[in-house]
């Protein structure tokens, strides 16, 4: 069982919402990077697609005011772009 994802908890890099986060959308941004990319460019894509999402978060004024599947599928597609 996951906890909730918050955009607080997503800023602050806590480890169980981090988790929580990954648990529910990894499997898609995994699955995104794969269409998208070679086999070994896709692990690299789906880390940084998290690692852009997390940067969006924390850069926004008030992180509670993004929307976080358009700011994630967002995330995945530039960096699977960028590995593409």
């Amino acid at each position: 069982m996951t906890g909730p994802v918050t955009a607080l908890g997503i800023r602050d890099g806590d480890p169980a919402v981090l988790r929580a986060l990954i648990a529910r959308r990894g499997s898609a941004v995994l699955a995104y990077c794969e269409r998208a990319c070679a086999p070994a460019q896709v692990p690299i894509a789906a880390a940084d697609a998290f690692a852009r999402f997390r940067a969006l978060v924390v850069a926004a004024p008030r992180p509670a005011d993004l929307d976080p599947e358009a700011a994630l599928l967002s995330s995945t597609r530039h960096a699977a772009a960028a590995r593409a």
